[in-house]
């Protein structure tokens, strides 16, 4: 394979490298006066920025519409279908590709192409080089990306049918990884739905009695569920970190080692941290909500001393059951519990919180078979994000390689 110098770097010798403002044209965009309500009853599209999201050329959310009145009396443009629409201001990055004539706001600068050149290539190109365009005007007072900046950018061209090859390799992976996160929105809408139906408790009638009995039950258990106070079941402790455990990090993700999370440790002294071990439960505060973790796993770890932590008595609840019934219960135990004050800012009031009471199952057995439900559910789940992330590393290599010209297609 033979490769030439050029001011991108080496490329195929077949290959042509062209500014983006030799091979089209861009335009900008407007937004139509929202005080004239007439301009905004039309059957024309009109997006801001707001309707693209990161890491995908084909997403844009229609949903604003104009007509021709608000075109001539603004500085929006309509757009022909199959045209580049970059944003050059507010969210800039984001790319998508139109696949019907629309108007857009002033945040984008829209390449329309003059010479044929296959747009879908064209877009995962800029997608994958856009932080170089996003870096040339970094320490200066212009915010976004300049019009003269996304026209002198260069473009590595291809013959047509690789172009068009590439982009076809490329939207698969894309297709691969959609498919992949609906799967994982799907199945973690059934969890939800689970959760609400197997945890959740009503008054019902059972052999002629009113009892408080869960939405939906499995077969082998009877009778009615129990109220407990989560102080019954639970146990402060304090264990001072003397052997000096790793620490972790309560989240909204739960347990998580500070390593993974944060570039350096925030104390070095992390003897004054306390020690969380198997069936152990860790309440702390997130930015909006309480936070919490339950280890179940036979290790030992070190938290922050501004958490309170806390034994399970795992002989009155099942600790995978008590973390699936906080998960389902945490944003009313947050508005409860969590207090916010101008003075001393945030804190959780654990004395209410340990008065808080749960309706749970009258036997472990029971508990143990719900969290094993959920739990399958979760591992799953898990698996399916791990493939998610071998698609998206997958696409990542060929973008590196199918882009620069260091792996051909056959045409």
């Amino acid at each position: 394979m033979k490769f030439k110098k050029t001011k991108i770097g080496l490329v195929p010798k077949d290959w042509e490298v062209k500014k983006l403002g030799e091979i089209g044209k861009l335009v900008g965009g407007g937004t139509p006066s929202t005080k004239n309500a007439e301009y905004w009853r039309g059957d024309i599209p009109w997006i801001s920025s707001s309707d693209l999201i990161e890491n995908s050329i084909t997403y844009i959310n229609i949903h604003k519409f104009i007509n021709e009145e608000a075109i001539k009396q603004s500085a929006t443009k309509l757009i022909p279908k199959n045209s580049l629409l970059i944003v050059s201001r507010v969210g800039v990055g984001k790319i998508a590709i139109n696949k019907t004539k629309l108007c857009t706001s002033q945040d984008f600068q829209s390449f329309i192409p003059q010479i044929y050149i296959n747009i879908t290539y064209l877009a995962y190109y800029l997608h994958k080089n856009i932080k170089q365009l996003m870096r040339l005007n970094q320490g200066t007072s212009i915010k976004g990306i300049t019009k003269k900046d996304i026209e002198n950018f260069l473009i590595p061209i291809p013959l047509l049918k690789e172009q068009q090859k590439i982009a076809k390799i490329l939207l698969t992976c894309d297709e691969m990884i959609e498919k992949q996160e609906k799967l994982i929105k799907e199945k973690e809408k059934l969890k939800k739905g689970l959760m609400q139906k197997l945890l959740n408790v009503e008054l019902r009638v059972e052999r002629g009695e009113l009892k408080k009995l869960p939405k939906v039950r499995f077969k082998e258990f009877s009778g009615e569920w129990v109220e407990k106070k989560l102080g019954e079941l639970v146990e402060e402790y304090t264990k001072k970190n003397d052997e000096e455990y790793q620490p972790v990090a309560i989240g909204i993700y739960g347990i998580r080692k500070r390593v993974d999370i944060f570039s350096k440790s925030l104390t070095n002294n992390i003897r004054v941290n306390k020690v969380i071990f198997k069936n152990t439960l860790t309440f702390g505060l997130g930015t909006k909500q309480i936070v919490f973790g339950i280890l179940l796993d036979n290790q030992y770890y070190s938290v922050s001393p501004a958490y309170k932590t806390f034994k399970i008595f795992s002989k009155q609840i099942v600790p995978s059951f008590l973390n699936y019934l906080l998960i389902l219960e945490n944003k009313k135990l947050s508005s409860k519990y969590m207090i916010i004050s101008s003075r001393q800012g945030k804190s959780v009031n654990i004395k209410e919180l340990l008065q808080h009471k749960f309706i749970i199952p009258p036997t472990l057995k029971e508990q143990e078979k719900i969290a094993d439900v959920l739990s399958t559910l979760d591992k799953e789940i898990d698996l399916l994000k791990l493939e998610l992330e071998e698609y998206k590393k997958l696409k990542k290599s060929l973008m590196q390689k199918l882009l620069t010209g260091k792996v051909r297609v056959r045409i």
